[in-house]
């Protein structure tokens, strides 16, 4: 047989070489042609699919995690905004500090302190964990940092200073001056004070250091000013003031200052030049205090405590500080060196 006859033969054969070379598969139910263009076409998941979309249907969408992994949270390192706040409130602590020492020599100052409070803890989870498929790893609480909770005030008794001045009073004991203060505009309102600082103008009123009238018993106890509630003298004889607030001339009984207190020193707010003020709600009561003639009553801030205090808030600021340092250091690292790997 030549080779003619051979190609001959070969003509009319289902999958003859002819017809391979130009459809080898033709006939087949998988065209491995149509494999090429769509080798999962029909399948339930198209992998082509998967490829534009792996997530889609899944209830956590980790394509939403990467855009925006913290949707509604403040975009900052957290230890970074932890440090901010620890400085921020020492700087809020120094500025107690530096106040009290600053009224360290004033007479009846009541040193004032702080309460650090922290912020509440929040759960941290780690959202791009791929040991636990499609769930967060808990990472435990966190803490986002700490604040000032409260500024109080330290009432307690400061030590007496010996002037031998008539109208220097000290009270020993828990207790208040009842003041008529006179405001800018002219109004009038009832303060209270440790600062027994007094003197006596020339119509013999028993004033403070800034001219406003110390009210006597009736006037304290009811809180009205006016002039039948001042505590008046003669300028022009010796004034001799008892224990209990007795204002004697001549061995005569002519006025009694005005003490009262106050059944929570919580409703007590500071006003200003020494002066304290009644909130609404606070309940009003008997001063068992004692009035010392020829002495005041200085500040009961320690200076020493104070300064030892203000070195711990200075050390803790840069210890803080350092970490902002620190973080910032790393941060550039990770965005100019290690980004240009």
């Amino acid at each position: 047989m030549d080779g003619r006859q051979f190609r001959d033969e070969q003509v009319g054969f289902p999958y003859c070489g002819q017809k391979a070379k130009r459809d080898p598969w033709k006939g087949f139910p998988n065209d491995s042609r149509k494999a090429k263009r769509d080798p999962w076409k029909g399948f339930p998941n198209d992998s082509r699919k998967a490829k534009r979309d792996p997530w889609k249907g899944f209830p956590n969408d980790s394509r939403m995690a990467k855009r925006d992994p913290w949707k509604g949270e403040l975009q900052m390192v957290k230890g970074l905004y932890t440090a901010y706040t620890g400085m921020l409130e020492e700087m809020r602590r120094m500025d107690v500090m530096t106040n009290n020492l600053a009224n360290a020599s004033t007479t009846g100052y009541k040193k004032e302190g702080t309460v650090n409070q922290s912020f509440d803890d929040q759960l941290a989870l780690k959202i791009k964990d791929t040991s636990e498929i499609f769930q967060a790893k808990r990472l435990g609480d966190v803490n986002l940092g700490v604040k000032v909770g409260e500024t109080y005030r330290d009432y307690g008794q400061g030590s007496f200073y010996v002037t031998d001045n008539t109208y220097d009073l000290a009270l020993d004991g828990e207790g208040f001056f009842a003041i008529e203060f006179r405001s800018k505009n002219g109004g009038t309102s009832i303060k209270y004070t440790r600062d027994g600082a007094f003197t006596v103008d020339r119509n013999g009123y028993l004033m403070t250091k800034d001219g406003d009238y110390v009210l006597n018993a009736n006037g304290a106890r009811n809180g009205a000013g006016g002039q039948a509630n001042y505590v008046r003298v003669d300028p022009n004889q010796d004034v001799r003031i008892e224990a209990d607030g007795g204002v004697y001339q001549d061995n005569r009984r002519i006025a009694e200052i005005g003490l009262v207190d106050f059944e929570d020193y919580n409703y007590l707010e500071k006003y200003g030049e020494n002066l304290y003020d009644v909130a609404p709600g606070g309940r009003m009561r008997e001063s068992d205090a004692r009035i010392e003639q020829g002495c005041l009553e200085m500040s009961n801030v320690n200076i020493v405590s104070e300064m030892v205090d203000m070195i711990t808030i200075t050390r803790a600021y840069e210890a803080n500080q350092k970490i902002v340092t620190t973080i910032d250091e790393t941060l550039d690292k990770a965005v100019n060196a290690v980004g240009q790997v």
